[in-house]
């Protein structure tokens, strides 16, 4: 591939070559030592096109995901693929026995990407390690709850709009953001979480007349449409199965109770609420009593490659979040629904299932995980950082032409580019577009692409040098 010609240094390196081998062969437990933040983001990205593997990276926190995503998004782009296809799925981190209900924004991300797994177009999915615990609903039972509409399909309105809010949407007046529902007429407007746009859909008695996505801010068509997929609003929406089931949970909750000679009030407040409300704050988190079956996320990446970002800190973030679990039902007077072992998924089997990964990466050579069959040492450190001085610039950059070590800037923006070339042909050095990157050694190419910090692998011939890296972080102005 043409894209991946400016990292033919990398590629080409022994240890590359063996991860790729390992990716492809099946194995387990390979460390790889020594890659620190950048060169981690393209070593994964390579490998995963060299490979033909997808790739569930499994990370400590919240920092490291947003991190991991921002760079993976950066090569992606630069290397010709799909940025779309590379995703977070965040940790719903709701509440049920509290009754705090996770952020919309989790619950909209979170359902784009059970859709996107559905539809096996996700290459690279990003978890936190406390999103392992979260169950979630069986591939066959989510999937049965995408509802594809085509034009001149039957479609009662009542009835639709009626699903679509047991599917957790919300009836408004006008549609303006995800999960939201409208009827007026034979004319219903829906946004589900999955889409850029909103859907009209125009009705001919119950027939699918028009299908059209529209603007939000004005209300205008933007498109035509044959077919549009609704996915449910939530992961765990208060369908009438759904509600049916905590419903039975709870009266055969009450019975026992009562058989036991305890009280049965708290039961039957919850089951009123349900009753009245359809749901409460933190129901998103109940899948294990809203679907026949509730499953890890690696039941939807089978035959993903796995692997698991600094593996320590990683396992002792997965171990806290269980601990918090526990901490806040046992804190809360909440004992209505089942404990935490079993409504969120275990904890052990987890742990298994990381120590069982195709890959770790460490940053700091050491003691690899007790079940890495091998490891690979890389020779990689951050980019030296030369803050305005051209001079020495020029000579290390002369040096690495002599030597055969390719250089690649990237730059934020095209005045960065035309000021960095500008400056190097007062030194007769040439920096061409990284398109014009072939494959082989040495070579000065120049790219717009945002990155914090540079790198270098010291086997492989290959620098990454950031703007800031060249010229230092730029002065805020100050306010007059």
């Amino acid at each position: 591939m043409k894209q991946l010609a400016a990292w033919h240094p990398l590629v080409d390196a022994p240890f590359f070559r063996q991860a790729v081998a390992h990716a492809k062969n099946g194995g387990e437990g390979c460390a790889v030592q020594g890659l620190i933040d950048g060169a981690r983001a393209l070593t994964v990205d390579l490998l995963a096109r060299q490979s033909g593997k997808k790739i569930l990276l499994i990370v400590p926190d919240d920092a490291a995901m947003d991190r991991w995503r921002r760079e993976l998004a950066t090569f992606a782009k630069m290397n010709g693929g799909d940025v779309d296809r590379v995703v977070l799925l965040p940790a719903l981190d709701a509440d049920p026995y509290g009754g705090l209900a996770p952020h919309p924004e989790v619950v909209r991300e979170r359902v784009v990407v059970l859709e996107a797994l559905a539809r096996q177009a996700i290459d690279l999915l990003i978890v936190p390690a406390r999103g392992l615990l979260h169950p979630l609903p069986s591939p066959t039972e989510w999937n049965e709850r995408l509802k594809t509409i085509r034009l001149n399909d039957t479609l009662p309105p009542d009835r639709f709009v009626l699903e679509a809010i047991q599917l957790g949407y919300r009836r408004v007046d006008i549609v303006s953001a995800p999960g939201e529902v409208s009827r007026r007429g034979g004319i219903i407007d829906i946004f589900s979480p999955t889409a850029s746009e909103p859907v009209r859909i125009e009705l001919f008695g119950d027939t699918v007349d028009s299908l059209r996505s529209f603007d939000t801010d004005n209300q205008r068509s933007t498109g035509s449409l044959d077919e549009v997929i609704v996915a449910p609003a939530s992961e765990s929406p208060p369908t009438d199965d759904a509600v049916g089931r905590v419903q039975t949970f709870l009266e055969g909750g009450a019975q026992r109770a009562q058989d036991d000679g305890e009280s049965i009030r708290p039961f039957r407040a919850r089951l009123e609420q349900l009753q009245e409300q359809g749901a409460w704050p933190g129901f998103e988190a109940l899948t294990r009593l809203t679907y026949n079956e509730a499953h890890t996320l690696f039941s939807y990446t089978q035959d993903f490659l796995t692997i698991v970002d600094e593996p320590e800190a990683t396992e002792e973030a997965l171990i806290t979040a269980d601990h918090d679990l526990r901490m806040i039902y046992e804190q809360s007077e909440d004992r209505v629904l089942p404990p935490p072992h079993e409504l969120f998924c275990d904890v052990l089997p987890l742990r298994e299932r990381l120590h069982a990964a195709g890959m770790f990466l460490q940053e700091l050579a050491g003691d690899p995980p007790a079940s890495a069959e091998n490891t690979l040492e890389v020779g990689c450190a951050r980019a030296r950082t030369y803050s305005g001085r051209i001079a020495e610039l020029a000579q290390d950059l002369e040096q690495d032409r002599k030597s055969g070590r390719r250089v690649v800037c990237l730059m934020r923006t095209e005045g960065s580019v035309a000021r960095l070339k500008e400056i190097l042909e007062e030194y007769r050095l040439v920096a061409s577009p990284i398109e014009q990157a072939t494959v082989g050694d040495g070579g000065l190419f120049v790219d717009i692409q945002p990155l914090p910090q540079g790198f270098e692998f010291r086997d492989a011939a290959l620098t990454v040098l950031t703007e800031r890296d060249l010229f230092g972080t730029p002065k805020r102005r100050e306010e007059k």
